[in-house]
């Protein structure tokens, strides 16, 4: 059962969503510009005086999938008052074409662990109103595929430089090289894999948590950003969602 917690009564501390130089979180530095209609699931996960927080991704009319370290100071420590805007290109939403929707409730995997590498970094957001569908905004396909070996990948999220909604293209690193680079910090899970962006320039950071990682060739919903190191230079973990549809997410939608 999803450890269930109600936002608008969850206290949280501001000082969590700060990194150590007192910013808010940073996004993807690099990619390439898209239109909100190429990828109208995308969507940003806001706190704090309307601040981007991280990414996620539109599930149904009523729920947003994000990673748990996304929206949590540590286990059963959830941020308050989150909101999600949609329908927008712009991350700054300054021409105000995007929906800003509250959160109703935060849904946490009842095996998300921090102290154990991050597994299971997986939750669902609940809005207190369905989301109206159209060209700029609609849920995102379900997994369908687990990664087994190397493959092209793209990370969709909203830019530092200028907010617009970007794609990365991303590579999918293998598993064994994976557990080598992070194998002192922890074990890695079956469902945890790492990517790392296909030119050097380009760059994943903590504002990019929760971002959806797609095929480039199928388009398939392969996983979300959950762990970003502090060194550009080594990869990002990601949690595989294939393994969760049918056992959680399906489950958590279908009776929240």
């Amino acid at each position: 059962m999803a450890r269930i917690l109600i936002n608008s009564i969850v206290l949280y501390l501001v000082a969590f969503i700060y990194d150590v130089n007192g910013k808010l979180s940073n996004k993807l530095v690099g990619g390439h510009n898209i239109h909100i209609t190429s990828q109208p699931f995308q969507v940003s996960v806001r706190i704090y005086d309307n601040h981007h927080l991280c990414g996620g991704s539109i599930i149904t009319p009523l729920h947003i999938l994000t990673s748990a370290s996304c929206v949590t100071s540590d286990v059963n420590i959830i941020y308050g008052n989150l909101k999600v805007l949609s329908g927008t290109s712009d991350g700054n939403n300054f021409n105000n074409f995007g929906t800003l929707s509250d959160v109703a409730l935060v849904m946490i995997h009842h095996g998300y662990s921090p102290r154990d590498f991050w597994a299971n970094d997986i939750s669902i957001l609940k809005l207190t109103e369905s989301l109206y569908f159209s060209h700029t905004r609609g849920q995102i396909n379900s997994p369908e595929a687990l990664l087994t070996q190397a493959f092209s990948l793209q990370m969709i999220g909203f830019k530092s430089s200028n907010g617009r909604v970007s794609r990365m293209p991303v590579l999918s690193i293998k598993r064994f090289h994976c557990k080598k680079i992070f194998g002192a910090y922890g074990f890695m899970t079956l469902g945890q894999s790492c990517i790392k962006p296909t030119k050097e320039t380009d760059e994943i950071h903590e504002g990019d948590g929760g971002n959806p990682v797609l095929s480039i060739s199928s388009g398939s919903f392969i996983g979300i950003v959950s762990l970003i190191t502090v060194s550009p230079n080594d990869p990002t973990v990601i949690t595989e969602l294939f393994g969760y549809y049918d056992k959680w997410m399906k489950p958590i939608t279908e009776k929240f």
